[in-house]
């Protein structure tokens, strides 16, 4: 209720306030569908409320009616946080640009969990089209890895391979994506990569990771390409001079 009214206040008062109270409002939300109780504002739980998200998808063969009927309201949950995320990300960028990257990464990942619970709930939430959501993941995730290429403000390079790796989680699912599924991924990666080849001890341990991500989504008829790219990750890394990144 606290933070709400904060929302509510924050209209009237200092706008980076209004991110930051959006944000954590968010933050609640997204837990609160994840481990429950889902609805907030319910004046007394239910016998379902207090299950996590996971459990509720499990009850659905045994108790279908009380579990999808909770579903729902936590799907409802999700798309609140999600709006949430999404407002605290445009405000920070108009007048908390220090967090910007940050707030982005964390509204993404919600957007991309929540896409991946509406691959077999979808009936659940007609509201959120999951092709329609995937896109504007992979629009955002590429927008944040563009502004990492310009060297740009706040941007760090945690943040660029969060957006990278989010953006190939993104393209791996969409219907139009070519290639399709784990090579959407690599392919991702991929193009991504040469945007950490930047002088830095932080860069370069970031494209360790980039780099160990791609050994992951090669087939495994390729295997000996996936041990090449675990080399190629430990030949960067003796390149670190910072024994702490190394």
């Amino acid at each position: 209720a606290s933070l709400t009214a904060a929302v509510e206040a924050s209209k009237s008062d200092e706008p980076r306030w209004a991110a930051e109270a959006h944000y954590w409002l968010g933050q609640v939300m997204l837990q609160s569908a994840l481990q429950g109780p889902g609805d907030l504002t319910a004046d007394a739980p239910s016998q379902v409320s207090a299950k996590s998200f996971d459990e509720l998808k499990n009850m659905r063969e045994l108790a279908p009616m009380a579990a999808e009927a909770e579903l729902r309201t936590r799907l409802q949950t999700w798309e609140s946080a999600m709006r949430h995320f999404q407002e605290a990300t445009l405000l920070a960028n108009r007048h908390w640009k220090a967090e910007w990257a940050s707030i982005l990464c964390d509204d993404i990942q919600c957007r991309l969990s929540l896409a991946n619970e509406l691959l077999t709930l979808q009936n659940l939430a007609t509201q959120v089209p999951r092709g329609t959501l995937l896109e504007g993941i992979a629009a955002d995730a590429q927008k944040l890895v563009d502004k990492a290429g310009t060297k740009a403000e706040f941007v760090e390079p945690h943040h660029a391979a969060t957006a990278l790796m989010l953006l190939g989680g993104a393209q791996k699912e969409l219907p139009v994506a070519k290639p399709a599924g784990p090579a959407a991924s690599l392919a991702a990666l991929q193009r991504g990569e040469l945007l950490f080849d930047q002088p830095g001890d932080a860069w370069k341990a970031t494209r360790v990771e980039i780099v160990l991500q791609q050994a992951r989504f090669f087939e495994k008829a390729k295997v000996k390409d996936a041990e090449q790219q675990v080399k190629r990750a430990e030949e960067i890394a003796r390149g670190i001079q910072d024994s702490r990144l190394a």
